[in-house]
């Protein structure tokens, strides 16, 4: 058993991480989307990691490719992936089972090294051209998967630990939704990548903050997840 003001300063620490990994995403990413012009990023048709792709300009797949920063949406995506899996480490005292405190850390790796392989292998079209793009998109899927899946486990172990019902509702409702949004990205050619994309990602990036204010602000007690 953890001591409680151990355990509360870990959950407060673990919960500015959250919020912490959320602001540096978000800004980075408008950042960089407000510096590509000619022609202007687009939310819907262009994917996220196409921020991350360096110039010249370049059509690929039908979509144009020029992200003037993209070192700054690829440190974004590196420290994301740090962040997320320092956040799973530190809030590991407040589950109250060994299997959640196994199983989320582990899905929180996963997460990080998907994410952190999208910044290293850039969706372009010489990575493609050199075959290993794939790695690129192996990463994404893991980042993706993994992120939502944790949103779940969290929610569920946070219902067993003595959570409101809502947060475990709320976890459970944003996993399921990120993870159709990706089938949708896959399967669904009608709806431009962009929008099916961002719906399987911000579910990640929403349940962040929302959990790291969750964290700061509970008071009912140290074990809460």
């Amino acid at each position: 058993m953890f001591e409680e003001n151990g355990t509360r300063e870990t959950r407060f620490v673990a919960g500015a991480i959250a919020l912490i990994l959320i602001a540096e995403y978000s800004i980075a990413e408008t950042v960089t989307a407000l510096a590509w012009k000619n022609p202007v990023y687009s939310y819907a048709r262009n994917y996220i990691s196409d921020l991350g792709v360096s110039g010249p300009g370049v059509v690929f797949e039908g979509r144009m490719i020029n992200s003037p920063i993209y070192w700054v949406m690829n440190t974004a995506f590196a420290i994301e992936g740090i962040l997320a899996v320092m956040a799973a480490i530190l809030l590991r005292p407040l589950f109250s089972t060994k299997k959640w405190r196994i199983t989320i850390p582990l899905l929180a790796i996963v997460h990080g090294i998907g994410i952190i392989t999208v910044a290293i292998v850039h969706g372009s079209p010489e990575a493609f051209h050199e075959r290993i793009g794939i790695l690129h998109v192996i990463g994404a899927f893991l980042a993706i998967v993994a992120g939502n899946i944790e949103c779940m486990c969290a929610g569920i172990a946070a219902k067993r630990s003595g959570a409101p019902g809502w947060f475990t509702t709320y976890s459970i409702f944003l996993g399921v939704l990120g993870l159709v949004g990706l089938i949708f990205l896959a399967v669904v050619k009608s709806i431009p990548p962009g929008i099916t994309e961002r719906i399987s990602v911000d579910t990640i990036i929403l349940w962040d903050i929302t959990t790291g204010i969750f964290l700061l602000s509970y008071k009912k007690g140290p074990n809460i997840l």
